[in-house]
């Protein structure tokens, strides 16, 4: 018999001998694709308590099946023991990683060293490889292989334990009886759907394990083979119908008596087809009428209640006042997501008679002046925006100079920043009244709107000052800065829709002025900017003219700044 490490390399290379594809490969190979089904589907739920520690059992399940499946393919002895040693590195990594994550599943969270034992089984699975395939050496995991062939079978093997493969044996059963007492226990402690969760977790797993110890102990086989990779194909079915229909890795019991049975209120847990899933004792007291709410409608319990009002029914969870029987109720309702869907709700029933009846008219004094303090608000505001809006435009109207702009202006002088003002006038707006009627007017108006509003930076402001006139100020901006942008806007309206028609393309002249904010009087400051926009019309319309100069000067700064 060759070494081992030229027959893996070998084995890999090409297989030796023929083969034939038997029913127990086909089981395998059905098996392999339920694991990794069930293990895509944990991958896309979110993160729960042992979710790592699940998908490694997923890894190295599939990591025993495969090479189970090999064994069975191969007729050459050679390649049905490499096979089997190769195995062994799922063998004992499968059921360390199956107890660490029932720990970690029952305590909800995982312990600070939840790393290092991860690494400790990984090693663990490495030296246990690392003894298999040099069995060959010391045979201590098989002291012999033996033909063991049968008329259906011809090709099967027969090997005899060493002493490490009863070592390794009793680290695998140790691990799955650890596993069994405490899932047993959680059982034992859970109820209804978390009871469930356990339970099918457990069955998937003695399932293979039992297999296992009939093989070891009992010479137990179907199909000629080990069975324990064949009970394998329990473990996708069982875990897809925990997944799919009690909600596996989406309700983890965490501290699940302290919270839930111990609570002094009225719990119910409903799946997301409306089911009550479970309830506490207080909810099963609570509904004792109706009998126990587990297996009934959430609706029709419900149905008992006489809704009173909504308290609060903002994002995943809601509260309203509800009664029955002369008492008085809080009930909270919370969302359960995962996944981005609902998966169940839980509803809260508290007992709030004494509190309710002893605040109730201060209650509802106390809310009756908030309304209509609310209310008052409300108006105000309203009143006020209306007194200082322009309603065609949306734009501040001229009464919001003395209050608004002063204000604006008041705060760049305490910055020492200037200010700049273009007064700005709709070119013939009365021929496209005129030509294209009055709506075609107003479109104009809410166009130029539109683009001063655009144009806003923080803490500026436009103002239509009446007909087609409007006031665009900025503070902390300098001339050349001002001049371009009311040039760009200008130019932007001017070409729009242009060859469309004359209502189309809006056409305006301005004004620009920029002054020191400490000297800055709004009424001084609106005289020198519409001189300078009656130039700009004087000298041609749509185009822009600064206070103090004309358009050459500003023209000839902007020059220098751009070849600066």
């Amino acid at each position: 018999m060759c070494g081992p490490l030229p027959r893996c390399v070998g084995y890999f290379v090409a297989c030796k001998g023929t083969a034939v594809v038997s029913l127990t490969v086909l089981v395998f190979v059905a098996t392999l694709f339920g694991l990794f089904a069930t293990g895509a589907r944990a991958w896309r739920l979110p993160h729960f308590a042992g979710k790592t520690d699940y998908l490694l059992i997923i890894a190295s399940s599939a990591w025993w099946l495969v090479f189970a499946a090999v064994d069975a393919y191969s007729t050459e002895p050679a390649d049905k023991i490499l096979a089997s040693e190769i195995a062994w590195y799922g063998i004992i990594t499968t059921p360390v990683f199956w107890m660490t994550f029932m720990a970690t599943y029952i305590r909800g969270s995982e312990p600070a060293a939840a790393r290092s034992h991860r690494f400790a089984t990984l090693a663990l699975g490495a030296v246990t490889l690392a003894i298999a395939l040099t069995n060959d050496w010391h045979g201590g995991i098989y002291a012999s292989v033996t033909p063991d062939p049968t008329p259906a079978y011809p090709h099967r093997l027969h090997f005899s334990h060493g002493f490490i493969y009863n070592v390794l044996a009793a680290v695998v059963y140790v691990a799955m009886l650890a596993t069994t007492v405490q899932v047993g226990l959680a059982a034992r402690r859970a109820s209804g759907l978390h009871r469930r969760q356990f339970l099918g977790l457990l069955g998937a797993a003695l399932v293979p394990w039992a297999a296992n110890a009939g093989y070891n102990f009992g010479n137990l086989r179907i199909l000629g083979f080990d069975p324990t990779p064949i009970a394998f194909v329990c473990i996708p079915v069982v875990y897809h119908v925990l997944i799919a229909r009690h909600q596996l890795f989406s309700l983890a019991p965490v501290a699940h008596h302290a919270v839930f049975n111990s609570h002094p209120d009225s719990m119910l847990v409903v799946s997301a087809s409306g089911i009550v899933a479970e309830a506490n004792p207080a909810a099963i007291k609570l509904f004792e009428a109706s009998g126990n709410p587990v297996g009934q409608l959430f609706a029709a319990l419900k149905a008992n209640f006489v809704p009173q009002r909504t308290i609060d029914a903002s994002g995943h969870a809601a509260s309203e006042l509800c009664s029955r029987d002369g008492l008085t109720f809080e009930l909270r309702s919370t969302t359960v997501l995962a996944g981005g869907k609902e998966r169940a709700s839980i509803h809260v029933f508290r007992d709030v008679t004494a509190i309710h009846s002893a605040n109730l008219k201060l209650g509802i004094a106390a809310r009756l002046m908030e309304e209509r303090l609310d209310a008052n608000v409300k108006l105000h505001e309203q009143l006020r925006e209306m007194a200082l809006r322009d309603s065609l435009t949306g734009l501040y109207n001229r009464r919001s100079l003395d209050e608004i702009c002063a204000s604006m202006i008041r705060r760049a002088a305490e910055a020492g920043q200037t200010v700049s003002f273009a007064l700005i006038d709709i070119d013939h707006f009365k021929a496209i009244n005129d030509t294209f009627g009055h709506r075609a007017g107003d479109d104009a108006l809410v166009r130029v709107a539109a683009a001063l509003t655009a144009e806003l930076l923080p803490g500026e402001m436009a103002v239509r000052m009446g007909g087609e006139e409007f006031l665009l100020a900025m503070p902390d901006v300098d001339e050349v800065s001002a001049f371009r942008r009311v040039e760009s806007c200008r130019k932007a309206l001017s070409q729009d829709g242009a060859g469309d028609g004359a209502a189309s393309a809006v056409r305006f002249s301005a004004g620009l002025i920029t002054c020191e904010a400490a000297t800055c009087n709004i009424e001084t400051m609106l005289t020198v900017v519409d001189r300078a926009l009656y130039q700009a019309k004087r000298t041609g319309r749509n185009r822009t003219v600064v206070a103090a100069g004309d358009a050459r000067s500003i023209q000839d700064r902007l020059a220098r700044v751009s070849l600066g």
